[in-house]
């Protein structure tokens, strides 16, 4: 079987936290197709958990039009070391529900989808204690805790709306034992 070969690429736009570039391709029959990849920077999701429920955060979201529900999560800009990301997650922790952990431990990393270049880093956070930081500047949220499978469960029958990253996030803490 022949490879597909990546013939040239160009950064085709830039702004704040995304790229999107355009890859002129060869595919294995020859034929010649150009590709749009988005690159987003990475982020990082945490689940903090007490006894047996999770934090999490309710706020509106422009992509939906809508709210969403998430576990705390955030860009990392040019945060690369894992040192760097433990410090991100305790940040957006802060930030976001006014807790930070005695116990962090990273659970994987998740590729956000086939296209779309993304890279989220998945921790669970236990013996959580007060520590809040300000919210960034037009972040409004609600920090809603409940009981683990039921968020769970209400994730994956659609009954709260949440990202693809969370659910997968939710599932390998779920996996590991790790709740």
């Amino acid at each position: 079987m022949k490879h597909v070969r990546v013939v040239s690429r160009k950064l085709d736009y830039s702004k704040e936290w995304v790229k999107i570039y355009r890859s002129k391709v060869q595919l294995h029959d020859g034929k010649v197709v150009y590709w749009y990849t988005p690159k987003l920077e990475d982020c990082v999701i945490v689940i903090p958990i007490e006894a047996d429920d999770v934090y999490l955060t309710k706020e509106w979201r422009i992509a939906w039009n809508g709210y969403l529900v998430t576990a705390p999560a955030g860009g990392l800009r040019q945060s690369k070391t894992e040192r760097q990301r433990l410090m991100h997650v305790r940040h957006e922790m802060k930030q976001e529900i006014g807790l930070d952990a005695k116990d962090i431990k990273k659970l994987g990393k998740i590729l956000l989808s086939a296209r779309t270049m993304q890279t989220c880093h998945v921790y669970l956070a236990r013996n959580l204690f007060k520590s809040e930081m300000p919210r960034d500047v037009g972040e409004y949220l609600e920090v809603i805790r409940m009981p683990f499978e039921q968020a769970f469960r209400k994730f994956v029958t659609g009954r709260l709306l949440t990202t693809s990253y969370c659910i997968a996030a939710f599932a390998l803490a779920r996996e590991l034992g790790a709740v």
